[in-house]
């Protein structure tokens, strides 16, 4: 695919950043809680297995805000930067899902996309009701 000088970094990678931003959720949340419930399920053992855990943790000493930043804090920040981009540069695919599909962040964003001429079905009196009303099945 052959792009243009004009056209916009985050158009010519959008696939790669897409997947980067789901990657940066998932993994690092992902990989985070699973440490802190096999660390904090440690304690059903008794105090010295947690606090041995504990201090493996620490014992990386220098190298741990290393770790954190570089497998925690930035990959968290990306995917929240990355993520509001998505959102006031997203289109509408209300066509192509149906309604009850589009619960994430649909309700919050819902100013937005009345600006580009998507509106709530009349049956639905209020945006942020959309997701309790798909869940218990009105306006599907």
């Amino acid at each position: 695919m052959e792009s243009s000088p004009s056209t916009s970094f985050l158009v010519r990678h959008e696939f790669l950043l897409r997947r980067l931003h789901s990657l940066s959720g998932l993994i690092p949340v992902g990989a985070y809680m699973i440490v802190h419930l096999l660390t904090n399920s440690l304690t059903m053992m008794g105090t010295a297995p947690f606090q041995n855990a504990v201090y493996q943790i620490h014992a990386l000493g220098p190298a741990l805000p290393l770790v954190e930043w570089g497998f925690i804090f930035i990959p968290i920040l990306f995917h929240a930067i990355f993520g509001v981009v998505i959102i006031f540069t997203g289109r509408s695919n209300v066509a192509h899902h149906g309604y009850c599909r589009q619960l994430s962040l649909r309700a919050a964003t819902h100013h937005r996309h009345d600006r580009v001429g998507v509106h709530l079905p009349a049956r639905v009196s209020s945006p942020w009701l959309v997701p309790f009303r798909c869940l218990v099945g009105v306006g599907q």
